[in-house]
């Protein structure tokens, strides 16, 4: 019988590399349709890439699908997103597309992208009673009627980036930052004061069938993303106060399926609040792999009537991941930590984002890039 291709959307970035890798360990090749400027992507020098196509641009992906839907004899591809701007390109093409492919989406063409809003999400969570920071209103913004520090971050995952997520602690900071993004729909809540923040990565198999494994903790955060270095646990090692049915009924009531993470901090009182939930594949999920249980193929198994029953019931292992390029920049600048301590953290690491002894080639040609762009800036700079 012939076999369901599988097509990983991505950037060249560890999230899709992990999805590869993830798949090519239970000996599942991917199609790679990768999105990027860069000439020299990294990612595409992985072994477990059977078809490669590059895009320059998010927008080109639904067409690219449009074009290639002939190629398959009627099986179906399953599709893997692995960015923002993939599932929000796909969902506004889902009624062209879901005919074609195994879709990571919602009930019908929009949904996602209107849940992608964080006033939305917010509706949600408050409707299976997830806590969520106070939101201001852009009206209050404007009038100052806010108490700070506050957090402020783009209204929606494909308005803007993570370097867009900004503490303000002052009213000339929230004034400076609003001039720098006049015209961009933002949301301001109340900033918590954490003491860990935690994911939870999961699968949702249909609306009714969804599955949460375990729990990352992040360790060591840089200042624009919550990819870093990272404990992975399961709920038997983990207070989870209710969340676990929360987020299983959040999803339901989105009627979203496919892989997807959701993301919280904790305060000093233990007090958890809801932040956001990302519709694709985590950056931070080769953790949940490494752990035990392998969540892309999951969702591969499920849409080729492959009985993943097995996989789904393996235990969790506690693991340490570690994204080691922008780790060892973050523990010595951000930190303050010194080689020798950062080497400890490498030594009990189970799993790198980036180096993997069966499929090295990536690390190699990232590492090159990695080193070059330094040497190329700090030249740049020593010049002016």
């Amino acid at each position: 019988m012939s076999k369901k291709k599988v097509i990983v959307i991505g950037g060249n970035h560890h999230n899709t590399l992990g999805v590869l890798r993830s798949l090519g360990e239970k000996g599942v090749f991917s199609e790679l349709i990768l999105v990027t400027s860069s000439k020299y992507p990294y990612v595409k020098y992985s072994k477990y890439i059977c078809d490669y196509c590059q895009l320059s641009r998010w927008v080109d992906v639904p067409i690219e699908l449009k074009n290639r839907k002939c190629r398959y004899n009627g099986l179906k591809p399953i599709i893997i997103s692995c960015a923002d701007l993939a599932t929000f390109h796909l969902d506004l093409s889902y009624n062209e597309l879901f005919s074609y492919y195994c879709l990571p989406l919602g009930r019908a063409q929009g949904d996602i992208s209107n849940a992608m809003d964080k006033m939305v999400m917010r509706k949600f969570a408050e409707k299976v009673k997830l806590n969520v920071p106070y939101t201001y209103s852009l009206d209050e913004l404007r009038l100052r009627n806010i108490e700070f520090p506050i957090i402020i971050k783009p209204l929606s995952s494909v308005e803007g980036n993570k370097s867009d997520i900004k503490i303000i602690k002052n009213e000339y900071e929230l004034s400076r930052y609003m001039d720098l993004h006049k015209n961009k729909p933002l949301i301001a809540q109340d900033y918590i004061d954490k003491q860990i923040e935690f994911q939870f990565i999961g699968c949702a198999l249909d609306q009714q069938h969804v599955f949460i494994p375990g729990v990352s903790i992040i360790l060591r955060q840089p200042k624009e993303t919550n990819t870093g270095y990272l404990k992975y646990v399961s709920f038997s090692e983990f207070s989870e106060n209710g969340l676990l049915q929360k987020c299983i009924s959040f999803i339901r009531e989105v009627g979203y399926t496919g892989l997807f993470s959701m993301e919280f901090l904790r305060d000093k009182y233990g007090n958890d609040y809801f932040m956001e939930i990302n519709f694709r594949n985590d950056g931070n999920a080769i953790s949940v792999t490494e752990a035990g249980v392998n969540l892309p193929y999951i969702w591969y198994a499920y849409n080729s009537s492959i009985d993943y029953n097995e996989e789904m019931q393996k235990n969790i292992r506690t693991v340490y991941v570690m994204p080691e390029f922008s780790d060892f920049k973050v523990a010595l600048r951000l930190y303050n930590k010194n080689i020798f301590s950062w080497f400890n953290d490498v030594c009990r690491t189970n799993r790198f984002m980036e180096y993997d002894s069966r499929d090295k080639k990536p690390f190699w040609v990232g590492l090159y890039h990695e080193l070059y762009d330094m040497l190329y800036y700090k030249l740049l700079k020593n010049k002016r």
